[in-house]
């Protein structure tokens, strides 16, 4: 019995090893050498950058690795939906809109420039599923965009004025390619150059006849524009580039990024979409579907489940509990958060983005409008019997507080624990 058990077992193993084989050779999974946008490309293309950035600034960061369906966005979530290299289908489009309309966020970056990526999905050929330039043109038109070559590659300002909001702190941002966005108010227009890439098709109607706000410009036009449909946004970023590991860390990429993904406050997840990148494959049609390595792969698999159930009846001896998994201290995130700060000396940055966490934290307690003043916040914290004169202190040296100071360690513990006051004297306060 032992050993038509283990003949059974190595049968098994080799019919799996088999069946991978096979998949594999169907499926195609970006290589880092290609030019993708995923968040998990290493190379000099991916966002890899971005998403390790956003994980160790405390934001709830997953991965999506489903199509879209009705409500997979919550409207306090974010999706950062970076140049996708697959298309999306009707359905997807009509769930991704319907979740932007009841107040999601979604941070849309296109790209204009032609890329080959020669893969395919269990035999479908080049083009059907895989056209990023097309996905790229028809989820603009939505929104009533396009792109088109019309500035310069380089560093675009962002003037004093501007810097609020989505642009806090955002002083310059660098583009390294020539495309712009363009909002072409002629539904005709629009449809006659998607055909040009397209081919004739059913066109989308655009969601709204609203000409989206311009963030970010240059002489070329539109870098950054936002479209409000609905309760929601849609942030749209003319080149996908600013976004990637090479050009993350110039001019204001990062901290352009960063308040993008947290422009309605800190979000409950970021989504990063890897889903149509081809990191996660889809369910195949059948029409899309080599019959050849499909049929064999299915009989590998049920043979192996098979053999799996014959070897698994039989036990070695007795089980035992699996073994728990080790804890980690909470301890060692808040001192590698500090590290990695005291190493860059942001002081003045730390006690930013705690003080403006704490500010939306306690508006939100004292019932108040995201955006109240300090005296707003001052008066209401007064009548719920909270120290008022040490909160009007704390919320003056957050307005003072310059995020590119580099000050000491002391002051910014300092801030932490009053802070951290402040929050205990809220919380009993109910």
């Amino acid at each position: 019995m032992s050993r038509l058990r283990t003949l059974g077992l190595v049968a098994g193993l080799a019919a799996g090893f088999l069946l991978l084989y096979l998949v594999a050779g169907a499926m195609s999974v970006a290589p880092s050498t290609e030019p993708d946008h995923t968040s998990l490309n290493p190379n000099r293309w991916g966002t890899l950058a971005l998403w390790e950035v956003a994980s160790r600034l405390g934001l709830p960061t997953e991965r999506l690795a489903r199509s879209y369906t009705r409500g997979f966005l919550a409207p306090d979530e974010t999706l950062a939906l970076l140049d996708p290299q697959m298309a999306l289908t009707k359905e997807e489009y009509q769930a991704l809109w319907q979740c932007v309309a009841k107040g999601a966020t979604v941070v849309l970056a296109a790209s204009g420039e032609p890329r080959a990526l020669p893969r395919t999905l269990l035999g479908t050929k080049e083009g059907e599923i895989w056209n990023p330039r097309a996905t790229t043109a028809l989820t603009l038109a939505y929104l009533g965009l396009r792109l088109r070559p019309a500035g310069t590659p380089g560093r675009v300002p962002v003037s004093p004025a501007q810097r609020r909001g989505a642009l806090a702190e955002v002083a310059a941002v660098f583009v390294p390619s020539s495309y712009r966005l363009y909002y072409e108010p002629q539904a005709a227009e629009l449809r006659r150059r998607l055909e040009t890439v397209l081919g004739k098709q059913a066109l989308p109607s655009r969601l709204t006849t609203t000409a989206p706000e311009v963030l970010v410009a240059d002489a070329g036009g539109p870098v950054l524009a936002r479209v409000t449909y609905g309760r929601g946004h849609v942030f749209v970023l003319a080149e996908a580039e600013m976004l990637s590991n090479e050009h993350l860390g110039q001019a204001d990429n990062a901290v352009l990024a960063l308040r993008l993904l947290t422009a309605n406050g800190t979000p409950r997840r970021v989504l990063f979409d890897e889903y149509h990148h081809g990191i996660i494959t889809p369910t195949a049609l059948p029409s899309a579907i080599n019959a050849g390595a499909f049929w064999a792969a299915l009989w590998l698999a049920l043979a192996a489940l098979a053999l799996y159930t014959v070897g698994f009846a039989w036990r070695f001896g007795r089980p035992r509990p699996p073994a728990e998994p080790p804890r980690r201290s909470a301890l060692e995130y808040v001192e590698a958060f500090a590290a990695l700060y005291r190493e860059a000396r942001a002081g003045g940055l730390m006690i930013r983005l705690i003080g403006d966490d704490f500010r939306r934290r306690l508006a939100g307690r004292l019932r108040l409008a995201t955006r109240a003043t300090d005296l707003e916040l001052v008066q209401a914290a007064h009548e719920r019997g909270l120290p008022a004169d040490r909160l009007q202190a704390l919320l003056a040296q957050l307005a003072a507080t310059d995020p590119e100071a580099r000050l000491p360690e002391p002051a910014v513990l300092r801030f932490t624990r009053e802070v951290s006051d402040l929050e205990e004297a809220l919380r009993k306060n109910g």
